[in-house]
């Protein structure tokens, strides 16, 4: 017969009556004890947790999405027209416009021209780029980058693109022009071949022997670009392939050039430049005290003595002051940063400045100006030149009746013919040397 082990109903009950006793006696006990007090250090209470990768997918929808709207946002400011580029304040040209398409007919259909078709999309870009959305706004942010020295090196150099990509931002807050090779003359990375050089050569010495014919003295003023007088201050990644420039490579090759009067005022603007600056911090020109250097320099020659218009510029006969004020020059003006820059504003005051009476000719890519001088009775000059020659107009002209001025010409060759002048000067800035070479090579026959 089994014996059951498990305890019956009434054996249950009388062991639940037995334990009651002890169990009151717990409860006396714990009665007696003092509260626990909380503990300073509660156990949090556990959350569930979100997975790693929900995290991350969520991060990058974000991501994507500001990027999106990033990329958009100045696509769609250029479509409804909400920013101005400004291309006309800052680089003093119109915008581009919209291209067009030349078209023929083709039997009954209008057809696009080859040579029309093939400039249309450059065209398009420059339209685009002129009105991007936000375009000034962004060049500016990089432009104040480039002067907080917050860019690499490798963005010293110029590059082709906007205005203010043609500015190089030196040290000490001076500007630099990088755009038509100027830094090129610089750093001689190319110097003349043997026919470049001998085509120079030859076309001065032919004006020069047109010139002789007539009895006309003719003098070539070479104005220096900054970097050359002030190497100093160019960021340390604009270095020299060579010594010898474009420039001494001409000045060496007419020197032998017999009657005909160079001038070269490199080291007289390196000299005056320890008195005050010759050029201008924020500017690619000479400023009015570098102009009156090189005016000296050019008049100031043994072959015009005896002349009227020959002769030292004494600093004594000008009131020069030198004052710190808002940059003005035309490279503060292409760069167009936020941040404000300043420079040395040197202001020479020429005597007979009042008495200057200047008439323009009439409008034209090669600008005539007549200027005549009440002060001064004789003595005429026909000036063939470029920008860096106006700062010198005002004590040029002291010296001289009337002066007769070509923007831009190579040679005028049937205006100094009608004008016959005491003196012609060609004055040329240094970077033109790789630009370009004279549009008249032939030789100028008397």
């Amino acid at each position: 017969m089994a014996t059951s082990l498990a305890p019956s109903e009434p054996d249950l009950a009388a062991t639940a009556a037995e334990s009651r006793p002890a169990r009151g006696l717990i409860d006396e006990i714990n009665a007696t004890l003092p509260p626990l007090a909380a503990s300073p250090h509660p156990i949090p209470q556990s959350t569930p947790s979100v997975p790693k990768n929900t995290v991350s997918r969520r991060l990058a929808v974000w991501t994507l999405v500001v990027t999106g709207l990033l990329v958009c946002l100045p696509g769609v400011a250029t479509l409804l027209g909400l920013t101005s580029a400004a291309i006309e304040a800052t680089q003093n040209r119109p915008p581009a416009p919209f291209p067009t398409l030349e078209l023929r007919w083709r039997g009954p259909l209008p057809v696009p021209r080859s040579t029309s078709l093939a400039a249309w999309p450059a065209g398009f870009e420059a339209w685009w780029n002129d009105r991007w959305g936000f375009r000034r706004e962004l060049q500016q942010t990089f432009a104040a980058a480039r002067i907080a020295g917050l860019t690499p090196q490798a963005l010293d150099l110029p590059r082709p693109g906007s205005a203010g990509q043609q500015v190089v931002v030196g040290n000490q807050g001076w500007l630099f022009y990088g755009g038509q090779n100027a830094l090129e003359s610089y750093r001689a990375t190319s110097p003349f071949t043997v026919q470049e050089l001998k085509a120079w050569v030859d076309a001065f010495r032919s004006r020069r022997d047109w010139l002789a014919s007539r009895g006309i003295p003719y003098v070539v003023l070479f104005a220096p670009d900054k970097s050359t007088v002030y190497p100093s201050h160019l960021p340390r990644s604009v270095t020299q392939a060579s010594s010898t420039t474009r420039l001494d490579q001409l000045l060496t090759a007419l020197r032998e050039v017999e009657g005909l009067l160079v001038v070269d005022p490199r080291d007289a603007l390196r000299s005056a430049s320890r008195i005050r600056p010759t050029y201008a911090q924020t500017d690619s020109h000479w400023n009015p005290w570098g102009a009156l250097v090189a005016c000296s320099q050019l008049l100031d020659r043994p072959e015009f003595a005896g002349t009227t218009f020959g002769g030292p510029y004494e600093p004594a006969h000008y009131a020069i002051e030198s004052s710190r004020t808002k940059a003005w020059g035309d490279l503060s003006t292409l760069l167009d940063s936020p941040v404000p820059l300043t420079d040395d504003t040197v202001r020479v005051t020429s005597r007979h400045r009042d008495a200057l009476r200047v008439t323009l000719g009439p409008r034209s890519i090669q600008q005539t100006r007549r200027i005549t001088n009440a002060a001064c009775n004789s003595g005429t000059a026909v000036v063939l030149h470029d920008s860096f020659f106006l700062p010198m107009l005002p004590y040029f002209c002291e010296r001289f009746h009337t002066v007769t001025t070509v923007a831009y010409a190579d040679f005028a060759a049937e205006l100094i013919e009608q004008e016959r002048p005491d003196l012609v000067v060609q004055e040329l800035v240094e970077r033109s040397l790789v630009t370009r070479a004279p549009t008249s090579l032939e030789p100028i026959h008397p």
